[in-house]
């Protein structure tokens, strides 16, 4: 019943945040159109120009500090708020909640967006912070990410976030509630090139698709 919930509670995010439209280009129905959504993965975008114009940000860096982890209840809910709402059941309100962590992203370069300062906060969905598999501080990273209500940043799927391993990049899933750790590939609709060339290619699409629109 908790994963249940905790299922409904993920996809409801990742739908809200698909239709912020100071956070993106693309509106939600033009998200479901060039996008799909897989309820343990989130968005997988059909090509590049939906990859990029459905991110407010475009980064090269990498994971940096754990600057905190809590149970969290959404960006419109509270603990009070949830509690109010069970009464009597107030005592199971964390069954309403997903484990959340908040981590420092490191940005060493910018592809695309506007950014004050050499970091940004990321919310990661996750139940063991101290696994840092995903987090890695060493692992390079190009993060497509998305703007929350909060002002935090989020992937709207697994492919948002690509880690250069052996000199090519590809996407992880975290080891979180909802996905596995196997779930790994490369962008089906970009081509096969090692890191500093996949970089260009897609500094070369932005500039594209920006000009484009």
């Amino acid at each position: 019943m908790r994963l249940f919930k905790a299922l409904i509670i993920a996809t409801s995010i990742l739908l809200s945040m698909s239709q912020l439209s100071f956070a993106q280009t693309l509106t939600a129905a033009e998200l479901y159109g060039r996008a799909t959504l897989d309820i343990h993965r989130g968005w997988f975008p059909h090509d590049v120009e939906t990859l990029i114009n459905s991110s407010s940000i475009i980064v090269k860096g990498r994971f940096g500090r754990l600057l905190s982890h809590e149970i969290w209840f959404g960006y419109s809910d509270t603990r009070e708020s949830i509690q109010k709402r069970l009464g009597d059941d107030a005592d199971q309100v964390d069954e309403y909640g997903l484990p959340s962590s908040k981590y420092e992203i490191i940005v060493d370069e910018i592809l695309l967006g506007d950014i004050e300062g050499g970091a940004v906060v990321y919310r990661l969905l996750e139940s063991d912070p101290g696994n840092r598999r995903y987090t890695n501080e060493s692992d390079e990273k190009l993060f497509f990410l998305t703007l929350t209500p909060d002002g935090t940043y989020g992937r709207l799927g697994v492919p948002y976030i690509l880690t250069n391993r052996n000199g090519i990049y590809s996407y992880e899933a975290p080891s979180d509630l909802f996905t596995s750790g196997s779930d790994s590939g490369a962008l089906e609709f970009a081509p096969s090139m090692v890191a500093d060339e996949f970089e260009a290619y897609i500094k070369n699409e932005i500039q594209r698709t920006k000009s484009s629109n």
